[in-house]
């Protein structure tokens, strides 16, 4: 039994209210209501970006490192301090995850530093995370990828709305 809540949540009537229309609607998945969703954030986010839904980051993880067919031995490079999931997508599509550590106890993100020291010529991917909010500095690991050919996810979860320079967090990688 857990001790400990994470944190509190702070749902109110319009939660309520919003959840209780979507049941009535009997679309769960795929409804006016996603569809409105997936419009509206990909309007947030600008420059062109088109969303999708999917159940959870970890279903989203999956479906950007399914497309990227992965062999035996084609490495995925992820944080090391981030939820599991980022690891096993890459398991689960028989890539090897490569850990890269934080850049220091004050700054919990990877930075290209942290990357370039696991890199390898078997790398096919990275997966930078923004953790707790903290946007990673993006810009030199994006011209990295460029420069080796190397596909950048962002895991965003953390961070929706955060932005680096006035660019929102999950449009500076090739998948987010």
């Amino acid at each position: 039994m857990w001790q400990v809540q994470l944190c509190e949540m702070d749902y109110g009537n319009e939660e309520t209210s919003v959840v209780s229309e979507v049941i009535r609607s009997k679309w769960l998945t795929m409804g006016e209501r996603c569809k409105a969703f997936e419009d509206s954030f990909s309007k947030f986010l600008g420059n062109g970006v088109q969303c999708s839904t999917v159940s959870s980051c970890t279903a989203a993880l999956h479906l950007a490192i399914m497309s990227l067919d992965l062999n035996i031995g084609d490495e995925v490079v992820v944080p090391a301090l981030t939820f599991v999931a980022d690891a096993n997508v890459v398991i689960a599509q028989g890539g090897t995850p490569v850990l890269a550590d934080s850049v220091s106890l004050s700054n919990l993100n990877v930075d290209l530093d942290t990357i370039k020291r696991v890199v390898t010529d078997k790398t096919k991917a990275i997966i930078i995370v923004h953790f707790a909010g903290y946007p990673v500095n993006i810009k030199p690991i994006v011209e990295f990828c460029k420069i080796k050919n190397i596909v950048l996810i962002e895991d965003v979860a953390h961070a929706p709305g955060a932005s680096i320079d006035n660019q929102f967090t999950g449009t500076f990688g090739d998948i987010s």
